[in-house]
């Protein structure tokens, strides 16, 4: 029992500092993320960002990172085993990384000096064999990641975490593939918007 007690502890401390790690490098990633935003000025979406959405994005990001921290460093929380823990982790860096390949895609989509003007973003991962299209790939694998981290934190915060934040990233999914469909409507010379899922195959 004692053993079995060291155990279930060491598992516990191993989470709790990956939960630490992982949150640190995903903020850090979406903080990068949200520079290349600034500084490239995306030519798939509206200019600025309102000032209020940073404040709500901060508030989701930090607020949700201390509601899973709790109960993550709580002294009755049972952690999943280490091993699982650390490559669901692994996993969830490697769906940001694919998210960060995406705004790269979409930040360069604007050909140098035009300030005007949409595009189809192509390539990895925006295509995928076997899968097909997506239209909003960069919402796609944040939402992968996140999951992945509720699954290895093995807490409801996580995946409240994840639904909140999904929730409102398929609205604004609906919104662009929309857009898209529309600028590029095989009409008049233009370019048709090719089959793609909006956001999470194969259910959206």
């Amino acid at each position: 029992m004692i053993l079995m007690a060291r155990k279930r502890e060491r598992e516990r401390v191993v989470v709790s500092f990956c939960v630490l790690s992982e949150q640190k490098k995903i903020k850090t990633l979406n903080l990068e993320i949200e520079n290349l935003t600034d500084k490239k000025n995306y030519s798939f979406s509206h200019g600025t960002m309102p000032l209020t959405n940073l404040f709500k994005n901060c508030s989701y990001y930090w607020g949700f990172a201390a509601f899973v921290s709790y109960f993550v460093n709580h002294p009755n929380y049972t952690s999943p085993p280490a091993d699982r823990a650390v490559f669901l982790f692994a996993l969830a860096i490697l769906c940001q990384l694919c998210n960060a390949r995406a705004h790269v895609i979409l930040a360069n989509l604007r050909p140098p000096g035009k300030s005007t003007g949409y595009a189809v973003p192509r390539g990895f991962p925006f295509d995928i064999p076997l899968v097909g299209g997506l239209t909003c790939a960069n919402y796609t694998f944040e939402i992968y990641g996140w999951v992945l981290f509720a699954l290895a934190t093995k807490t409801v915060a996580g995946f409240l975490f994840i639904a909140a934040g999904a929730a409102q990233m398929a609205l604004w999914a609906k919104a662009k593939h929309a857009r898209l469909r529309k600028t590029f409507d095989g009409l008049e010379g233009r370019e048709r918007y090719p089959k793609r899922y909006i956001m999470l195959p194969p259910f959206f």
